[in-house]
């Protein structure tokens, strides 16, 4: 990766890397300048290593597609990814699906999503987020003019969201279902 000029596409599910075969691989990334996708789904990287792809989003140019999903990245990652969305200028689609991501996080996620111009696919199907952090997400992309999808379905929300949701959005930006 560090010298590779022809891969664009970079496909390493399943590979129990963990954090520590995350930061090689981020650390590679820093001067590449050909891959445009990453999927590191099911690698167990937790927030140590979503601390390492953070810091790969804030240089990286080129990339423009990630798949963290099942990751177990939580809260405290989604906060280090989210922090790195504010800077990033090239990323358009993010996968956090299933990563333990609660309120708490949706709240991070959603401060970034106020200032992020460039992300327009955002998957966080099947977290722990409530109608309270769904309302942070719904809140942002009310500002949010880029993001053209947004995913939260297998998440548990109170019937008193779903109506502020539907008078607050058009239904192609969030799917709740």
């Amino acid at each position: 990766l560090l010298i590779n000029k022809t891969l664009i596409s970079l496909n390493l599910m399943n590979n129990e890397m963990g954090s520590t075969g995350v930061k090689y691989i981020a650390d590679a990334l820093l001067i590449n300048k050909t891959l445009t996708t990453l999927d590191l789904q099911s690698n167990d990287i937790a927030s140590t290593g979503a601390k390492y792809i953070a810091r790969l989003l804030v240089t990286n140019q080129t990339l423009t597609g990630l798949n963290l999903q099942s990751n177990n990245i939580e809260s405290k990652g989604a906060r280090y990814i989210a922090d790195s969305l504010i800077a990033n200028k090239t990323l358009t689609t993010l996968d956090l699906k299933s990563n333990s991501v609660d309120s708490a996080g949706a709240k991070y996620i959603a401060g970034a999503l106020m200032i992020n111009k460039t992300l327009t696919i955002l998957n966080l199907e099947s977290n722990d987020i409530d109608s309270r952090g769904a309302k942070y997400i719904v809140d942002a992309l009310i500002i949010n003019k880029t993001l053209t999808g947004c995913y939260l379905y297998g998440e548990y929300f109170e019937e008193t969201f779903v109506k502020f949701f539907e008078r607050s959005l058009h239904p192609q930006h969030v799917n709740l279902s």
